[in-house]
């Protein structure tokens, strides 16, 4: 039987480091890294996700309210995703001595499925929509804030999942 091999991985993305761990041994943390983690879990077998959204908090350009991306991402998206037992990461995620661009487009073309947040009309989130219609424009799921502003123009006419930002909750 191989022995199981761990992966660092930065929240859910791909292994960058492996090292063999025994089968019952815990995960062990990394000091000083936020949400760094070890695990010995194998998940590159796991359908892949590539989640487009902006970072931080932003503002809604309709309404001018805060929106905060990172609440949105960590209580919406991330917990869909482990639900569905999909390996995921968003760009800011890539831990790699080289650019952005490339691993970022090699993610949209080869991901199994696209999440792209319509929040806040980012432009980087219409550009890399636009590449990854470009490269495989099935499974690409759209989804943004009920009741905020309309979406671009030009993914108007496609199918979007809205959901309640509200329910989110304010607490950390």
């Amino acid at each position: 039987m191989p022995i199981p091999m761990a992966r660092l991985h930065l929240r859910n993305s791909r292994p960058i480091v492996r090292r063999p761990v025994q089968a019952d041994q815990e995960a062990p943390a990394v000091r000083g890294a936020r949400e760094l983690r070890i695990d010995p879990r194998d998940t590159s077998a796991n359908p892949t996700c590539f989640v487009v959204m902006p970072y931080g908090r932003k503002r809604d350009p309709a309404s001018g309210a805060e929106i905060d991306c990172e609440r949105t991402y960590g209580r919406l998206i991330v917990p869909a995703l482990e639900h569905a037992q999909l390996s995921y990461r968003r760009a800011d995620e890539t831990v790699d001595p080289g650019t952005v661009l490339q691993p970022m487009i090699d993610d949209l073309a080869h991901a199994d499925l696209v999440i792209a947040d319509l929040a806040t009309s980012n432009f980087n989130v219409g550009w890399e929509l636009g590449l990854r219609h470009l490269f495989r424009a099935e499974r690409t799921l759209l989804i943004k804030p009920a009741g905020g502003h309309p979406a671009p123009f030009d993914v108007q006419s496609l199918r979007s999942v809205r959901y309640d930002a509200t329910a989110l909750g304010d607490d950390a």
